[in-house]
């Protein structure tokens, strides 16, 4: 997985591409580190480059959600696309975050 940040108003945008699987999880906590120290309102994760997300993928997107939600922030998904889609679908992720 490849994953860019950038900051626009009160929003953190991180943007993934490639395939979100467990050997991910490294990086992935300086995700979590810049949801939880950063003034943003919101940190919205733009999916739409993303092929492949495993269930350990949608399981370190709820550990942001719920850093976020003690900081009194929200996650957004942007743009799910093919399997990423419909596991966003499968495991009902729309009824936690809200998808764009």
């Amino acid at each position: 997985m490849e994953c860019t940040s950038q900051a626009i108003g009160g929003d953190l945008i991180f943007t993934l591409s490639g395939r979100m699987t467990f050997k991910d999880h490294k990086q992935f906590r300086n995700v979590l580190q810049d949801v939880s120290k950063n003034v943003y309102q919101r940190a919205i994760f733009d999916l739409n480059r993303l092929e492949f997300i495993d269930s350990f993928g949608v399981g370190m997107l709820l550990i942001v959600k719920d850093a976020a939600e003690t900081r009194s922030k929200s996650v957004v998904l942007r743009k799910p696309q093919g399997q990423v889609e419909h596991m966003v679908q499968i495991a009902k992720l729309a009824k936690l975050f809200t998808v764009e």
